[in-house]
């Protein structure tokens, strides 16, 4: 469903473009929309939480896969994760671009790269090692890590932190602000 929901948004968005510039003439022939798509974006909020114990958005999944959400057996599935000064970098380069430098036809992913969740836990485990016990997933099924086009990305020319990077940020920010151990 959110997949879903933020591609239904996309077209909307674009639908609702298109109908400004030739029917109602509400926006400049020239107007540009560019779609950037972040996935989990993570790493220090500017509001400090209100109780540490609960940090809301994206931050507050990681926070409780650290303290055992993802306990048991790793799903057979991959994620991938963005620092969210990474991110904001992108949005903000892109808006600096001229029209005709934008490719509007297609989206500009936000993320570093995709890894499966064996991977994504054993990082957890040794940035911290309080996270809970798991299991790897063993399946003869496992799943590869999705792949995305990141050439649209990458024009941006943003230079972003590894998955290690930000991950670590992103703990280290738990912890200054009392969220972990």
């Amino acid at each position: 469903w959110y997949g879903c929901t933020k591609t239904s948004q996309e077209q909307l968005v674009r639908t609702w473009i298109r109908q400004a510039k030739e029917e109602t003439n509400i926006l400049s022939s020239d107007f540009v929309y560019a779609a950037i798509c972040p996935t989990m974006v993570i790493g220090p909020v500017l509001k400090t939480p209100d109780d540490p114990k609960g940090v809301g958005g994206t931050m507050g999944s990681l926070q409780k896969w650290l303290r055992g959400g993802r306990s048991g057996e790793a799903p057979n599935d991959s994620m991938s994760f963005i620092h969210v000064e990474d991110c904001a970098k992108m949005h903000t380069r892109i808006l600096e671009l001229k029209a005709s430098d934008i490719n509007e036809h297609q989206r500009y992913m936000s993320l570093i790269e995709s890894l499966h969740w064996n991977d994504i836990l054993k990082l957890m485990k040794e940035l911290y090692p309080n996270l809970p016990e798991y299991k790897e997933y063993q399946g003869a099924d496992i799943a590869l890590p999705t792949k995305f086009n990141l050439e649209n990305m990458k024009s941006l020319q943003v230079p972003y932190r590894s998955t290690r990077e930000t991950m670590q940020d992103a703990i280290a920010y738990l912890k200054k602000v009392g969220g972990l151990d």
